[in-house]
């Protein structure tokens, strides 16, 4: 039997999602193919979704070692489309039994690598997850649940509880280890590492009978059928039934307490007690870790700023902006393989500390190189000034591509830094005041002023680079010259209206069309872009002018600044308009929110959730929120 010329060695699993998973072989050469049917999509989606999705990974995860490379994408029919992988001897987790310590660490690096790409899995099962004979784990599938329309949580906590799960149910760790890894339910990356920091591998799990005798880490099973009907995410959940129930007992005990800290890291002196201690008191010691980590959180949350309930409410939300942390190389890799190139782990120096003239003459030189690159109609002049992971470096190209189109050129005439604040050892918000002469086709010349605000990072080359603009607003306009050549007259007007109205739309980075109308998922979108914008502005008048008469109702303007004073900015990290009915929109976001806790420290803490929106009175206002903390960690200034 073949599929579009490739011979089928053997089929291994097949799910309720129309995906079919082949090991097939052309020219003696084996592949992962990964079979998608839209015949029956209820989500009304097309293999063009498909198609999407793995372009995108086929040009982000290139040759990382526990990714696998995908070599070609192709249609069989309208309904039918597959990908095809990279090929390495071995066995699913289903039918292996098991994961080492070793493995388990190879498979939370690819996840970290995923999420360090802006990638979310979606689906982290034992049916994706493939060993090869040589102890290397690869990760198949990432991003196949949302490209069918059956992803019900694409957030990358969703994959963290979907890697904790797998663990808890597969790995070959310390029994206290899984119970500790229960109690804590990390939700990142970071946090999962911490907590696994010190795991001792373990011979036998109990937990595992289900999948076949363990003898000294090797599976004894019976020979698998050639198809498996495989597990979704969710039932590992059910099968970690029995553990959860010692974990609810411990935390019967904390009835009342206050909510833990996440990230404080594994003492390591209790983790070599409980090496040299017996299984029978590893609870007791659980308990008395997690008391010690409350006692510490209940210090940290006294340090923390007091938010106004309102705060929440009025949509301080958040999701996380990941860090980038050294991957670590898996000591079962093949030395014959050719890997992703990444620099060798060494212990990081300390970003520099830039004082507030360094960073005034930063700006100033990104201002002057930015006007450069617009009259001279060349990305590159400012291309090394910006940061090519952050958000204006895309925004940056389009706007210098679309003056072009236009034919405008700029002249700057004063530019200010009015504000400094150090976020983080690599993260600076500041503040600027920019006045323009801006020249038009037609002859004409206007004089614009802007307030904006940027968030800069420090590279790893020490550099400072522009990361994103924030926000920006005109604050005045003045015809300094009418136009000359009344030809361009429509082209003029086209072109102000850009400057005057989308400019602002556009640097902060939605999707609208530059000099064009918003419709209404664009203006929604726009509204909520504002608010956020504004608060990071500390331009509260305007964040609370966002509001509809209704949520003005709830909470006076005075109020509602009273609980964003320690607030340094807002980061939306993705907005979706998810709902249009006459008058009525909603919006899903995630966001960071990012606090000064007074004392060298600054609180960032994740949010998630909708917002709804009322049009009154021709324009969309923020009417009420549902949004909720997702994670928050206290990072050093």
């Amino acid at each position: 039997m073949k599929i579009e010329g490739f011979d089928i060695v053997k089929k291994l699993s097949s799910t309720d999602n129309a995906i079919s998973v082949y090991v097939v072989k052309q020219n003696n050469e084996h592949f992962l193919l990964r079979l998608a049917d839209y015949s029956h999509n209820k989500n009304g989606l097309t293999h063009s979704t498909w198609y999407e999705t793995y372009e995108e990974y086929q040009l982000t995860i290139t040759n990382y070692k526990n990714l696998p490379r995908v070599t070609s994408i192709s249609m069989i029919s309208e309904s039918q489309v597959y990908s095809l992988g990279d090929f390495k001897e071995g066995k699913l987790l289903t039918e292996a039994g098991s994961l080492a310590l070793d493995e388990t660490r190879q498979l939370i690096d690819a996840v970290r690598h995923l999420h360090s790409k802006k990638i979310v899995h979606g689906a982290i099962a034992p049916e994706n997850i493939w060993i090869t004979q040589k102890g290397k784990v690869l990760l198949y599938g990432a991003g196949e649940l949302k490209a069918l329309g059956l992803a019900q949580d694409n957030r990358q906590s969703s994959d963290i509880k979907q890697l904790v799960d797998v663990i808890s149910e597969y790995a070959r760790i310390d029994e206290g280890d899984i119970e500790i890894l229960s109690i804590k339910n990390p939700t990142s990356i970071n946090e999962l590492e911490s907590v696994l920091a010190n795991a001792k591998p373990t011979d036998q799990r109990k937990e595992n009978e289900e999948h076949g005798k363990q003898k000294h880490g090797l599976v004894e099973k019976e020979k698998p059928k050639p198809t498996e009907k495989v597990m979704a995410p969710v039932d590992i959940k059910e099968k970690k039934e029995k553990r959860t129930l010692k974990v609810e007992e411990t935390e019967k005990a904390d009835n009342g307490k206050e909510e833990r800290t996440r990230y404080a890291e594994p003492n390591r002196k209790f983790g070599s007690i409980v090496k040299k201690l017996g299984m029978g008191v590893v609870t007791v010691l659980a308990l008395l870790f997690i008391i010690g980590q409350f006692t510490d959180s209940e210090k940290e949350r006294a340090a923390e700023p007091t938010k106004a309930e309102v705060s929440s409410e009025a949509g301080v939300s958040s999701q996380v902006e990941e860090v980038k942390e050294p991957e670590n190389t898996s000591t079962a890799e093949e030395a014959d393989e050719q890997t992703e190139t990444e620099e060798p782990v060494q212990q990081e120096k300390p970003a520099p500390n830039f004082t507030k003239e360094q960073v005034d003459g930063f700006m100033n030189q990104y201002n002057n190189k930015s006007i450069q690159a617009v009259n001279d109609r060349n990305f590159a002049i400012v291309e090394n000034l910006l940061d090519p992971n952050g958000e204006a470096y895309k925004t940056q190209r389009e706007y210098i591509d679309y003056l072009e189109s236009k034919g405008i050129t700029e002249e700057n005439v004063d530019f200010q830094l009015d504000d400094y604040i150090k976020v983080d050892h690599s993260t600076y918000k500041i503040s600027t005041s920019e006045q323009y002469y801006i020249y038009y086709d037609d002859g004409s010349v206007t004089e614009k002023w802007f307030d904006s605000s940027y968030i800069l990072k420090v590279l790893g080359n020490n550099n400072l680079a522009v990361n994103k603009m924030l926000y920006t607003e005109e604050t005045y306009s003045e015809t300094v010259r009418e136009a000359t050549d009344y030809s361009y007259e429509e082209d003029s007007s086209s072109g102000d209206s850009f400057y005057s109205d989308d400019s602002s739309v556009y640097r902060t980075g939605t999707d609208s069309n530059p000099g064009g109308t918003l419709d209404d998922g664009g203006a929604i979108e726009s509204a909520v872009r504002l608010h956020y914008g504004s608060i990071s502005s500390d331009d509260f008048t305007t964040g609370y002018n966002q509001f509809s008469s209704g949520m003005k109702k709830k909470v006076t303007q005075k109020g509602w600044e009273k609980g964003l004073q320690a607030n340094m900015y807002d980061e939306i990290t993705y907005i979706e308009v998810q709902q249009i009915d006459d008058n009525k929109g909603r919006a899903y976001i995630e966001m960071t929110s990012y606090d000064d806790n007074q004392d060298g420290t600054t609180l960032v803490q994740e949010w998630a959730g909708s917002w709804d929106l009322l049009k009154e009175n021709n324009r969309w206002t923020l009417d009420n929120t549902d949004l909720s903390k997702v994670n928050s960690w206290v990072e050093e200034q």
